[in-house]
């Protein structure tokens, strides 16, 4: 499966918004990567937000697109799960990072995001997109996962 991370950009600069490497996105692709799947990455924190990059991610065709959020780049992370689904509904939007790991329902109850990945994501990520693919889980069964189902928020 082709899978897309994306690191949303701190919007304003602050004491508690530092730079840093996105160092939980490169775990969760070297896992993907390590279970053949097919990763692609930007981290916007370094190139600043360019919708022109996101359009192009889009039309590469990923099935999932995993975006990390602080509170600080919440905002930005939301905007980016909102060009995403409007460029492809299809494509699955997975918010993870502390903010979503705080506020899942918060997160979740947004138009744009499809799941959330509370806390280290390695595992629950790879869970839901094997089952994505029809290979693995029931959504309820993978922990650490928040989802939609019949109009209701289901936090695992």
């Amino acid at each position: 499966m082709h899978v897309a991370l994306i690191n949303a950009p701190v919007a304003k600069r602050s004491p508690h918004a530092r730079l840093a490497p996105p160092l939980g996105l490169a775990y969760l692709g070297a896992v993907l990567l390590r279970e053949g799947h097919e990763v692609s990455a930007i981290d916007f924190n370094v190139s600043g937000l360019n919708w022109r990059r996101v359009d192009r991610l889009v039309e590469s065709g990923p099935e999932v697109v995993g975006i990390s959020a602080h509170t600080e780049t919440y905002p930005n992370a939301l905007e980016i799960a909102r060009r995403v689904k409007a460029l492809n509904p299809k494509a699955a939007v997975v918010l993870g990072g502390p903010h979503p790991t705080l506020l899942p329902e918060g997160v979740l109850a947004e138009e744009a995001v499809d799941f959330v990945v509370l806390g280290e994501g390695e595992e629950t990520l790879l869970e839901l997109i094997e089952t994505l693919a029809g290979e693995g889980k029931d959504l309820a069964e993978i922990k650490g996962l928040g989802y939609k189902e019949g109009g209701a928020l289901r936090i695992n």
